[in-house]
Order: structure tokens, then sequence, then C-alpha cells
């Protein structure tokens, strides 16, 4: 059958973060397609995009998404045979080792998929992509390691910070939902959930459907670390500009790792990036006169978003909080 090249690019872009790096699962390094969709299954995320070819098989993901993105044809045919699948755009003829294994297809045919879809707050993948950053990178720490949404509240912390976004409105269901799916669910226009009794659910408006293993267990409440003594100050009008030029040099492998760090003393605010390569530090005046210096370490992109919705920080004995209009984000001072 003959298909778009690019639609069929879109759809293996918005699978590639089911693969697994290897193989932990059977096919889990596949794309797996199923008549009417393609899915790729890792055992923690199982993502289905809506896609008909008509035909169930599976080909290693990595290979052959390259050389469907290194074709150039507008359209592509796809032709499944006994344990091969082919690719061809005229000029490009590439061959596939198919597996016709429905181990994954048996595993999402088994998924307990609800028959009813909540609609979700549509600030939902906001609130997510604002507390995402204080989520425990340490998957020891079960529950840590996880954001949870409960009512209209999406919370996250590592113990050092927490962050707290009210939605629009509130959820249904309480969703413990692990860090490591949310920073892949936040690329997706979501738009409804539902629970199930091993996953959980959610769907963009297209029908692409994200799934992410339930984990079970009760959040903290942190509502009273938020209840503290503070002397609240404006920060610099550039201080955004000076955030993203230290960053350059930020320490941590990762977007999400990454830190510099503030320090605010006599008058004046101090923000350095620094790693193995070199560093970059940059100064401003503030009017907070302070013997005592303030010290913390922050991800300079979400510093950032921060600084587009407010310039002001409130600054206690030992810890700082940003407020916006449905956002509060509280970290330890060093």
């Amino acid at each position: 059958m003959k298909i778009d090249r690019q639609e069929l690019l879109k759809a293996l872009s918005a699978l590639r973060p089911g693969l697994a790096k290897k193989d932990i699962v059977e096919q889990a390094t596949h794309f797996v397609f199923i008549k009417d969709k393609i899915i790729t299954y890792n055992d923690q995320i199982c993502i289905m995009y809506p896609f008909d070819t008509g035909f169930e098989c599976s080909v290693k993901a990595d290979e052959f998404y390259k050389i469907l993105s290194s074709m150039t044809d507008a359209e592509v045919e796809l032709i499944s045979e006994e344990n091969k699948l082919i690719l061809n755009s005229g000029s490009v003829k590439s061959g596939f080792t198919a597996s016709t294994d429905r181990y994954v297809i048996e595993l999402v045919e088994q998924m307990d998929i609800p028959g009813e879809w909540i609609r979700l707050p549509g600030d939902f993948i906001e609130g997510l992509s604002f507390c995402i950053f204080s989520v425990s990178k340490d998957v020891s720490r079960r529950i840590l390691s996880c954001i949870n949404v409960s009512g209209d509240q999406i919370v996250s912390s590592d113990d050092n910070r927490i962050s707290q976004y009210t939605m629009a409105s509130p959820v249904e269901d309480s969703l413990l939902i692990q860090g490591s799916a949310v920073l892949e669910l936040i690329k997706f226009n979501i738009k409804e959930y539902a629970r199930g009794q091993s996953w959980i659910y959610f769907k963009t408006e297209d029908g692409v459907v994200f799934a992410s293993r339930t984990i079970e267990g009760e959040y903290p409440d942190a509502s009273e670390f938020f209840d503290f003594e503070f002397t609240r100050f404006r920060l610099p009008d550039n201080l955004k500009q000076a955030v993203e030029m230290v960053s350059i040099f930020a320490e941590g492998d990762f977007d999400i790792d990454k830190k510099i760090e503030v320090v605010v003393k006599d008058g004046k605010i101090k923000c350095k990036g620094e790693k193995e390569i070199g560093w970059a530090e940059t100064e401003a005046d503030i009017k907070l006169k302070s013997e005592e210096a303030i010290k913390f370490a922050i991800n300079p992109i979400f510093f950032s978003q921060i600084l587009d919705h407010t310039t002001t920080i409130c600054c206690g004995k030992d810890r700082a909080m940003f407020t916006t209009k449905n956002f509060k984000h509280l970290l330890s001072l060093f």
C-alpha cells in the first residue's frame, strides 16, 4: 500500500518515546504494526498511534526510521511479505526482517482501556511541564520519582524542591505518574484520560493514546513547607538574559539535570554556570541589602520559564519561593 512519507514519519516520531534502548522485553525496540495502528511498548510506556496499514508485524525501529528519514519521495510503499517488510519509494527500496510474533499485540489486546474518557483541564500539560523539574531522579524513591495529580493540584518534590501547580479545574481521580513518563507525555497535546487497574491512559484529539504504568502509594502532603517567614524582593529585569547566557556552562548531561548557582549578597545578584570545560558568571544590582549570602542552585531552563511569569522571589532563613497566579516553587537555600 502507498503511504504519505511525511505522515508516516510524523507517526513514528511520536511513537519513539515508547521505545526502549535495548530489548528489556520482547519487541521493546520495534515499531509494531497492528492493522489500523502502530504501537511502541517498553513495559512502562505504551504509545498507540492510529495509522492504517492493514497488516500485522514488527520491525527494528532505529533502522526503519533512519531509512525512511533519508528518503526524499513524497510517497512510499509498504509491502508486508512472509517475515519481511519492504519499504519502497521508487528511487530507494529497502527490506527489513519482520517479526510476526504477536507478543506486544496480545499485551495491548489485554490492556484494560476503559470505555469512557474524562476531559482534562486545559492547562494540565502546562502544569506537568512546570512541575517536572522537581521530580526526584532517584527511582529508588518510588513515590517522589512521580508527579502527583489530585483535585486541582499538581505536585512534585525531590526533598530539596517542591513545585505546586493549581489547574483551572480538578481531575476526578488521583494520579501518580512516573517522572520518566511525564518527560515524554508533555510532548503530546493531551486532552483526555482514563484510569485502568495497571495503566493510566491519556489521549489526544487525534486519537493517539499514551499509556503509563500505574504506581501505587500515597504522596506526602507538602503544603506546610510553603508556610514560612520571608522577605520579598524583586529580581533585575534583565536577569532572564543573564540566566540564559550562563546556562551555556550549566552542569548536567540532560536539560532537566542542568543547574546554575545563584548568590544574592551586598546588593548584588550573581549567576554562575560551571562545568569541566569552563564557566560563565554575571552580576547585577538588586535592591536587597543582606550581610548573609542567599545561595541556591536552580535549573536554568526552569528559571528562565519562571522569569517569564514573575520577577519576584520570597526568601526566608532556609528556603526561597517563587510564586505566580497558579504556581509555587519552593527550594532549599544552602
